[in-house]
């Protein structure tokens, strides 16, 4: 029988909660992620120059997959990776609740 020890259920819910809204926004509005994350990078490039040589391989990988419009698909794919981090989250939470360990 699976038994969870939860120190902290509250931070537990509120961390599951967190990432199926995220999760879950990210799979309805794939375009203004996209958008919100190039005003991030737009900004942060601007501030500093530096970081395009750092992350000159996701800059290209970025533009790749605009290109091919496979984009939004990717961003959608990354929302349902953290959906099922929520979800993971939230079954240890009730199983923590309902069976703690002795």
């Amino acid at each position: 029988m699976m038994c969870a020890d939860l120190h902290s259920p509250a931070l537990n819910a509120l961390a599951a909660v967190t990432f199926l809204a995220s999760g879950l926004a990210i799979l309805i509005w794939p375009h203004e992620v996209q958008r919100f994350g190039e005003r991030i990078a737009e900004w942060e490039f601007k501030k500093f120059p530096f970081l395009r040589r750092v992350f000159f391989v996701h800059i290209w990988f970025a533009a790749w997959s605009r290109q091919l419009r496979v984009f939004p698909w990717l961003v959608r794919l990354e929302g349902l990776a953290i959906s099922l981090v929520g979800l993971f989250l939230a079954g240890v939470l009730v199983i923590g609740l309902f069976n703690p360990c002795p």
